[in-house]
């Protein structure tokens, strides 16, 4: 009796792979590689030259107001003084990138939750805050989904918010943009409960960070927003008034002075390294004449404000604010005067809720995560031929300005079906 010989087939790697599957692979993929980025800087650089450098001048910043006194955080010949120490004792190549003063521009009262990390030493402060700043991403993440109604696949979509370009650079630096995701969270879901004063609050205290309200305030004045705008004045001067208890009356004028030194010539600006205009003309003055460069930036500024005044007069009752919201967001990101890419982290609210509320496609979120993450690992790849390439702020300009006209011009038949 003959027996049959069966052979089994066996699959080979990622053979008839789904898009679905493909994009989680690449979502693994890219955790891996970002934590190879993280290790590898600090293999070569050290803390605080590089990773966790923003971090470096909150510690400073907490040390400062517990010996000086919270007025004099914004001294930036303080600053030099407590992050120099900080960066002689970490960095192991200080030549790769030199020395520069990091300032913090933040009220004071945002300082005082960086003074008990001072109880410890740097390295260890930043090990603590980084870990804290990732469970509060995931806790957060998953509210947020939950009291959407709760997406499909959620610990996927968790997952895309961590390995996003500005959540990676958040934790890379050792930013505080965690905050502003969960403030701007708040905000939308108050909106949604129709709790108005409650909302406004809550974007107060996006005030840690006030350029980026130069399109969402005059909106909410457009719109007639009241209760919003009084909640928001109300956490404004709450904030104030906590700050001036905390630093004496002297610490306004000392923060003013620091602010407006930031559109202009400060080092650690770094305005070739942003996602707006300015940065596009700064870094294409290097490659055609700068009056050209200037005069491309500002017709990107001029279309991106017309076609975001066009939405304000948009009303989409399924998206609700949800649009107005993103738009406003990718607006500001744009045009606001100091905008590096990290602080785009508090667009998956707005993203999040349009794709559950089916006005924007999924494939929005897919684009969102993976166009500015090519556009990074293109500008290392060619940093070595452009040293001063920023192909990872162009890219995001470029999706952020593409939102902006697409919600503008390219769909306005599909706004006006939802009105009838």
């Amino acid at each position: 009796m003959e027996r049959k010989q069966t052979q089994v087939q066996t699959r080979r790697p990622f053979e008839n792979f789904t898009r679905r599957e493909w994009e989680r692979l690449g979502l693994v993929a890219l955790l891996f590689t970002y934590l190879l980025i993280f290790a590898a800087n600090l293999k070569v650089l050290g803390i605080f030259n590089y990773v966790g450098i923003d971090f470096r001048t909150f510690y400073s910043s907490a040390q400062i107001a517990t010996v000086e006194g919270f007025a004099k955080v914004y001294d930036l010949h303080i600053q030099e003084k407590y992050q120099l120490q900080i960066f002689k004792d970490y960095a192991k190549d200080y030549t790769a990138i030199p020395y520069e003063t990091v300032p913090t521009p933040y009220f004071p009262i945002f300082i005082v939750p960086f003074v008990p990390f001072t109880l410890f030493k740097p390295g260890v402060s930043f090990t603590i805050y980084s870990l804290l700043s990732l469970g509060a991403t995931i806790f957060y993440s998953l509210r947020f989904t939950k009291k959407l109604g709760g997406h499909t696949n959620t610990g996927w979509i968790i997952l895309g918010i961590i390995v996003s370009l500005p959540s990676f650079l958040t934790f890379f630096y050792g930013q505080v943009n965690v905050w502003l995701l969960i403030c701007l969270g708040e905000f939308l879901l108050s909106e949604i409960n129709g709790k108005h004063f409650t909302s406004g609050l809550w974007l107060s205290g996006w005030i840690i960070k006030p350029q980026l309200l130069i399109f969402l305030l005059p909106w909410m004045v457009f719109k007639k927003r009241i209760q919003p705008l009084l909640g928001f004045l109300a956490g404004c001067l709450g904030l104030i008034i906590l700050s001036t208890c905390v630093a004496g009356i002297d610490w306004f004028q000392n923060w003013l002075n620091l602010l407006v030194q930031y559109p202009g010539s400060l080092a650690t600006t770094n305005p070739q390294a942003m996602m707006n205009w300015r940065a596009f003309a700064l870094n294409l003055s290097a490659i055609i004449p700068s009056n050209i460069a200037w005069e491309w930036a500002w017709l990107g500024i001029g279309v991106l404000m017309v076609a975001t005044i066009k939405i304000w007069f948009i009303d989409n009752q399924r998206a609700g604010i949800g649009i107005p919201l993103l738009t406003n967001l990718c607006a500001t990101f744009s045009i606001t005067w100091h905008s590096h890419l990290h602080t785009a982290l508090p667009l998956v609210i707005p993203l999040l809720f349009l794709i559950k509320q089916r006005v924007i496609p999924k494939r929005v979120w897919s684009i969102w995560l993976s166009i500015p993450t090519i556009g990074f690992f293109l500008g290392y790849l060619t940093k070595w031929i452009f040293p001063e390439n920023n192909i990872s702020g162009t890219t995001m300009l470029l999706l952020n300005t593409s939102i902006v006209a697409w919600m503008a011009f390219i769909q306005p038949k599909h706004f006006e079906k939802e009105l009838s």
